[in-house]
């Protein structure tokens, strides 16, 4: 009499292999992140492409912050080399590293860079249709750009300006119109155009 055994089935027995291998390609995967936070080094030494990588990290959200985790030790572990390299270097007495640790930790060392510029506006009028009182509004919108206090003001403007188009243009016909009646009034000495 002879015991027949159930016969394995290929497919499922292929499905176990390729998820132990997976597990474990997975397992080095992260090993090596601790080690060197480089994906693609992790990967040529796992011994996988770097797109089979990433869709792993795509399908199976545990992994990715597994992978996250595990590059951020690994960049911790790669800092305080560096930062023990810098510290041997000190002691010695490589004047480069001194320079870098007294920039990077020590604020009266720090490089300062200033940058210093001005504002200037030409105003081509050839055709003679800017009026004076328009000149001195341009004139006071750049001081107002120059000024912080004023650029609130500024942008209120612009933008209330830009929120009702025909608005604009009613009213830029109105003040050419008054602009054009009224003369200008004198305040404590100085000409004011209205």
């Amino acid at each position: 009499m002879t015991i027949n055994k159930p016969k394995k089935d290929p497919t499922k027995t292929r499905a176990i292999t390729v998820k132990k291998r997976k597990s474990r390609i997975k397992k080095d995967l992260l090993e090596e992140l601790r080690k060197n936070p480089i994906i693609a080094t992790a990967c040529l030494r796992s011994g996988i492409n770097p797109s089979t990588f990433y869709r792993w990290t795509q399908e199976d959200r545990k992994f990715a912050a597994e992978v996250r985790d595990a590059c951020k030790e690994g960049t911790l572990l790669i800092s305080d080399m560096a930062q023990s390299r810098v510290i041997q270097g000190i002691k010695d007495g490589v004047p480069t590293y001194v320079l870098f640790w007294l920039k990077t930790r020590s604020k009266e060392f720090v490089e300062k860079v200033t940058h210093n510029h001005n504002h200037a506006i030409q105003v081509n009028d050839q055709a003679g249709l800017l009026t004076n009182e328009r000149l001195e509004k341009i004139k006071d919108m750049m001081i107002a750009w120059r000024d912080p206090n004023l650029n609130k003001q500024v942008k209120i403007e612009k933008t209330l300006k830009n929120k009702n188009p025909d608005d604009n243009t009613k009213k830029s016909n109105d003040d050419k119109n008054e602009e054009n009646s009224k003369p200008d009034r004198k305040l404590d000495g100085h000409e004011t155009a209205t």
